[in-house]
């Protein structure tokens, strides 16, 4: 019987703990569960970096880490923006990273702007063979003149 009883009090009491635990309010600041669940952007995880670095040298590589996870910036009006280094322009995105869709929104993007890139430098060398060939004619006709010009002895 002795037994039992202390059987018995030794699970109440840890049913009471584990209860205890699941119905006490969570008091812990968030970032007690990020070591847990991870940044959620760039900008968590370079306030976590900008924490635990010891040095500028750490810093660095914390952040060029962040800056490998999370592609996407934190917008101040809320949603994400990505931008792209290719094309010199930013877009809007859902989360901390593109999506499989917004990647191919934006790879879409960056072949009209290679085209769009394309057809302004055929445009300037249309221009410049134009610029050249009007050239060429203003020296001929300039040395057409001098050859009709009675010479001076």
């Amino acid at each position: 019987m002795r037994f039992q009883g202390r059987c018995v009090i030794r699970k109440s009491c840890s049913t009471a703990i584990v209860a205890g635990l699941m119905l006490a309010p969570v008091t812990a600041h968030a970032d007690f569960w990020s070591w847990l669940v991870g940044p959620k952007d760039y900008e968590d995880c370079a306030e976590n970096a900008a924490r635990e670095a010891k040095s500028k040298d750490d810093l660095s590589i914390l952040l060029f880490s962040c800056n490998s996870k999370f592609s996407g910036r934190r917008k101040p009006t809320g949603g994400y923006t990505f931008y792209d280094e290719r094309q010199y322009r930013s877009f809007d995105i859902a989360g901390p990273n593109p999506t499989p869709n917004e990647s191919k929104h934006i790879e879409s993007q960056y072949s009209e702007y290679l085209e769009a890139q394309a057809e302004r430098e055929r445009q300037r060398e249309q221009e410049l063979q134009e610029e050249r060939a009007e050239a060429a004619r203003r020296l001929n006709s300039k040395r057409e003149k001098e050859n009709l010009a009675p010479r001076r002895r």
